[in-house]
C-alpha cells in the first residue's frame, strides 16, 4: 500500500463508534503493521458481563458485536456461546451450518443476556460452524466439534 492508502485505512480504523469497515481497517493495520487501535471509550452497557470477557483472550470493543468461543468444544450435547451486542444492534441471531455450509439451525439472541446455551442432541458427530449475524451482516464465524 502507498502512503495515501495507509492514511485512508488509518482514518477508517480510528472511527468511533465504528462499523464493519472500521473492524476491517483495524484488522489490516494489525496484520500488516502489528498496530493496535485503542478501543472506543464509552459507557459500559449493563448487559456486558466482565467475567465472561475476562476469560477470553480476544479484545472486545464496546461498540462492536462480538462472538466468543463455545465451551465445551468438542461438545457432547450442549454448549454455551458467549456474545456481546452493542446498543445499536436491532436483530441478532446465531446461525449453525454444517461443514458444507448448509444451514442447520438458527437461534435468536436476547439483548438482555451475553451468552446462550444450545442443545445439539439431534445433530450427528462432526464439524459445524456457528456465526453471529447482526442486522443481516455476518460478524464472526467459529468452528465447533460434536462428539457423542
Amino acid at each position: 500500500m502507498d502512503s495515501l492508502q495507509v492514511a485512508t485505512v488509518r482514518s477508517i480504523a480510528y472511527r468511533c463508534p465504528g462499523g464493519i469497515a472500521t473492524a476491517n481497517a483495524q484488522s489490516i493495520l494489525q496484520m500488516i503493521y502489528n498496530e493496535d487501535i485503542p478501543p472506543c471509550t464509552g459507557v459500559i452497557p449493563k448487559s456486558l458481563n466482565i467475567d465472561i470477557i475476562a476469560k477470553e483472550t480476544e479484545k472486545i470493543k464496546l461498540n462492536e458485536p462480538w462472538l466468543g468461543n463455545n465451551t465445551p468444544n468438542p461438545l457432547n450435547k450442549t454448549t454455551e456461546i458467549p456474545y456481546y451486542l452493542p446498543e445499536w444492534a436491532e436483530d441478532a441471531h446465531i446461525a449453525v451450518s454444517d461443514i458444507t455450509g448448509k444451514p442447520i439451525k438458527k437461534y435468536l439472541l436476547p439483548f438482555n443476556s451475553n451468552k446462550v446455551t444450545i442443545s445439539f442432541d439431534d445433530l450427528n458427530n462432526g464439524v459445524y460452524f456457528y456465526s453471529l449475524i447482526v442486522n443481516n451482516i455476518t460478524v464472526s464465524t467459529k468452528r465447533m466439534v460434536i462428539i457423542k
